[in-house]
């Protein structure tokens, strides 16, 4: 079993009682899991022209960078296609619906209109009397796809594949300290939407540190040398994607999901579109550099694609 351990206390995983518990820890956390300037809104039902309603689990909205997410929240311990394909492709109908948008429009505004601390935060960057159309223009845009789960497994990879939208998985881990998990004494271990840049400290430091990363990708970032570290394996030992991420974890001694994350959320693909870059290498090349564009990302990308060179 997985445990955690900080000064001798152990703190064992915690099972949720049920997706409201997960939805709730979600909400309670979500200025550090999708960002500080995120706005969360809660759940709100939208039917298509067939008069058919889903009520997704949340909304995201990222108003520095003008988009939002929709947001499914599940336990691994669930029939994951049923609840989210199902879920996801009324929602898709539903969107298309002329109507059914300006009502989650017209609730996203009254929510934040009525909420004090929602409205500072448009407030704090020079929305005011221009809020309903900036919701306009923002919804007018596809939304994407977050979703929250405890445990990522094979059958939410396989149902990232068919979903209409660009889909994040971010998963939620709590852990409970041993002999009081009734007192609520928990760690939460979590993916986020977007990268934290962390102080190196040695063992034994107390300060810690933490400070979001303005970029989303940083030069040289371990993100970028773990997808290169997997597309060489692709291209120059012919290796598909499911063997090189293997190849490429056990080296790292980290999770595979951990370096299929880096492959894909990471960088703002699904799987499917990941590998449809692994069959072509100038396509990979040009993606990689409008993702990292520093000159010197330009240069370890060119390096390890076009000359070959290994980065273990």
């Amino acid at each position: 079993m997985k445990l955690l351990l900080k000064d001798g206390i152990k703190y064992f995983p915690y099972r949720y009682k049920d997706e409201d518990e997960l939805e709730q820890m979600v909400i309670d956390h979500y200025e550090v899991i999708f960002d500080k300037n995120a706005v969360f809104f809660q759940k709100q039902k939208i039917s298509a022209h067939s008069g058919i309603g889903t009520i997704p689990d949340g909304f995201v909205l990222l108003i520095d960078e003008r988009k939002w997410y929709i947001v499914e929240v599940e336990l691994s311990v669930h029939p994951l296609y049923e609840h989210i394909v199902v879920q996801i492709s009324k929602f898709n109908s539903a969107i298309k619906n002329p109507n059914a948008r300006r009502k989650l429009i017209e609730a996203f505004f009254n929510e934040a209109k009525d909420d004090i601390q929602l409205r500072y935060k448009f407030e704090a960057v020079g929305i005011t009397k221009e809020l309903y159309k900036f919701l306009s223009d923002t919804l007018a845009n596809d939304p994407e796809i977050i979703i929250v789960i405890d445990e990522q497994n094979k059958e939410l990879d396989e149902v990232c594949g068919v979903l209409p939208f660009k889909t994040s998985i971010l998963e939620l881990k709590t852990f409970y300290r041993e002999g009081v998990e009734n007192a609520k004494v928990h760690i939460h271990f979590f993916d986020t939407l977007k990268e934290y840049e962390g102080e190196k400290l040695k063992i034994g430091e107390e300060k810690e540190i933490v400070k979001p990363e303005h970029s989303t990708y940083k030069r040289g970032s371990k993100t970028l040398m773990d997808v290169l570290d997997v597309a060489t394996i692709v291209f120059d030992e012919g290796e598909n994607y499911n063997g090189a991420v293997k190849i490429v974890a056990s080296r790292r001694k980290v999770d595979e999901h951990t370096i299929m994350d880096k492959c894909t959320r990471r960088i703002g693909l699904n799987t499917e579109q990941f590998k449809a870059l692994l069959v072509d290498k100038e396509k990979l090349i040009s993606f990689l550099k409008s993702k990292f564009p520093q000159d010197e990302d330009g240069k370890i990308i060119d390096n390890r694609l076009r000359g070959g060179a290994s980065g273990f």
